[in-house]
């Protein structure tokens, strides 16, 4: 059964979770994550953040321009608290604060497979995302500086 609730409900269960020492699993929508993540069959586990994010983190915010609850990577770690983070199937950058985000993700399922994050086989998929990503835009640029 699917169940839906507002975003406030949820990070409400989600802050309650998180102080219970219980983590969240649920299956986020869209596709900005692809092709780690598919936004209608796989599920993600949050986890409370700790108290130091890291580069490829997948980390659980509210996005300041649009309000929207978004779950994306951390692609680079600017220092005092701020992160640029980015979906692995998009080409533009927010920047957090971390006291912005809510949680970050400690496993994500597959086709009925558990994968942990904690994992050099997740970190090395996480820098060969990155790698594709900064090429397809590298690409994308000069295709717009050529037919523009």
């Amino acid at each position: 059964m699917t169940e839906y609730i507002s975003k406030d409900d949820f990070l409400i269960v989600l802050q309650d979770s998180f102080s219970k020492g219980i983590d969240i699993t649920f299956t986020p929508s869209g596709n900005s994550m692809k092709p780690l993540l598919n936004g209608t069959t796989d599920t993600v586990t949050l986890t409370k953040k700790p108290e130091k994010l890291n580069k490829y983190d997948v980390v659980f915010f509210r996005r300041s321009s649009d309000n929207a609850l978004v779950l994306h990577r951390i692609v680079k770690v600017k220092g005092e608290g701020s992160y640029l983070v980015s979906g692995d199937n998009q080409y533009f950058f927010d920047e957090v604060k971390y006291d912005d985000v809510f949680a970050v993700m400690k496993a994500y399922s597959k086709n009925g497979v558990t994968y942990s994050t904690t994992t050099f086989r997740f970190k090395s998929k996480a820098r060969l995302i990155l790698i594709k990503k900064y090429i397809r835009v590298f690409l994308s640029k000069i295709y717009h500086k050529i037919f523009k």
